[in-house]
């Protein structure tokens, strides 16, 4: 397995003073969120998301910019949002460290939640050589009908998903296991208190008393359960969205009908 020494020191300042930084990645209307807001919620982390979807997107944008409107893993933005180990410049690097170092301060693990970190895994990497990633897997039929409901052409939906995921899944095989921590978004929502636990045990966050009942508590308040938006698509585009998503839907043991 390749690692990539950091370029302008040997131990970044925030990773020796708290931790090691938590990226969350997925498809948006994957669960990204609300897996972000829980964390967030956790002493030991310092969230730096904002807007409605708690996201790190302003700080990417200033050198990575995106305009895809939710289809940032299809062709063509794909070939513009996607970043590897060649985009990290020494320059780079060293703007990107220095946002993140400024948003987050000197207190706790910096996590930050942008669901296109799926598509920048390796650049990310080499960022963050002993970062954490979190990715958010959901059925691929409600996160197509989620992404139709935001106005995605049903024609890149499901590409969409399969690309995000694929591009992910694909990155995250080159790294130790013990990096990545993979939640399905289902079962967050029915079993919170175990998902959070592992993910709290896999980032290396304290599950104590404290750290426990802050997360817990969070989930209390917002979890809701998922508007079903999957049925009210035509049959046709049911159709076509399966004959797409179908061989990672599989791979992923999520249904096929």
């Amino acid at each position: 397995m390749q690692t990539f020494p950091l370029l302008d020191s040997p131990t970044h300042p925030l990773t020796r003073a708290a931790g090691a930084p938590i990226f969350i990645s997925g498809c948006n209307r994957g669960g990204t969120t609300i897996l972000s807001r829980l964390l967030a919620a956790h002493p030991q982390c310092c969230n730096i998301g904002r807007g409605d979807f708690n996201e790190g997107l302003y700080i990417w944008r200033r050198r990575f910019p995106d305009r895809s409107r939710h289809r940032w893993a299809v062709w063509p933005w794909r070939v513009f949002i996607r970043k590897t180990e060649a985009a990290a410049t020494p320059e780079t690097v060293r703007f990107f460290r220095d946002a993140f170092d400024r948003a987050s301060g000197p207190h706790g693990r910096l996590l930050e939640k942008t669901p296109a970190n799926a598509v920048r895994v390796p650049f990310i990497d080499r960022l963050y050589p002993d970062c954490h990633f979190v990715h958010v897997l959901r059925d691929g039929r409600h996160t197509t009908a989620s992404l139709i409901a935001r106005r995605v052409w049903a024609g890149y939906a499901p590409h969409q998903w399969v690309g995000a995921h694929r591009t992910a899944l694909a990155d995250f095989r080159r790294l130790p296991e013990t990096r990545v921590t993979l939640v399905r978004y289902e079962e967050l929502l029915t079993e919170p208190e175990r998902v959070l636990g592992r993910v709290a045990e896999r980032c290396e966050l304290d599950w104590d008393r404290t750290g426990r009942s802050a997360v817990l508590a969070a989930a209390h308040t917002l979890i809701r359960p998922p508007d079903d938006r999957w049925p009210r698509l035509s049959r046709s585009t049911r159709s076509y969205v399966l004959s797409v998503i179908a061989p990672l839907q599989r791979e992923l043991g999520y249904p096929i009908e």
